[in-house]
């Protein structure tokens, strides 16, 4: 059958298999990524708020989850869905590639149940480990020092960040 025919009949292919009882893991992927995707552009939604409350002007760009700050910074938010392992242990790995241009990056850490937010990370581009992150015991030490509570916490982080480069562009941070 033509997919468009399940969407004719049905309302979509989702539906047409919760009719007969299957439920594919497939789905659980893609509505991962639709609830990071979602939760990205909140966040940006009030970081957007909070950063021009401070005087200072923020546009975001949804295609490449970038916001761009005042004089020209940019921040990459990417987010870390939590993963329990089979043995308990509880991971965060980010599936999605920072922005090759930004300047820093915001990396939210979710809460088990991955609704809600558990921390923020706010580091510049060059302290991001390259490749693929997974936010997890190990990496403790290394991360902490970016670890903030509140987004509060994270636009001041944002703030620091831009008034060093503003005072001098060349300072931007590695």
């Amino acid at each position: 059958m033509h997919p468009d025919l399940y969407i004719e009949r049905f309302g979509s292919l989702r539906r047409a298999y919760e009719l007969i009882g299957y439920h594919p893991n497939t789905f659980k992927a893609y509505d991962g990524r639709r609830a990071a995707t979602a939760t990205i552009v909140e966040l940006a939604g009030d970081l957007v708020s909070r950063i021009q409350g401070a005087a200072m002007s923020a546009a975001f760009d949804g295609a490449s989850c970038r916001l761009t700050i005042d004089i020209g910074i940019t921040l990459s938010i990417v987010i870390a869905r939590c993963q329990r392992e089979p043995n308990g242990v509880l991971r965060w790995p980010v599936r999605r590639r920072t922005d090759p241009i930004s300047d820093l990056v915001l990396a939210v850490r979710m809460q088990e149940d991955n609704t809600t937010i558990l921390d923020y990370y706010v580091m510049p581009k060059g302290r991001f480990p390259e490749g693929n992150l997974t936010f997890r015991r190990t990496r403790k030490l290394e991360l902490e020092p970016y670890r903030l509570t509140t987004l509060d916490a994270a636009v001041s982080a944002i703030q620091r960040y831009q008034s060093v480069v503003k005072k001098s562009p060349r300072a931007r941070v590695n």
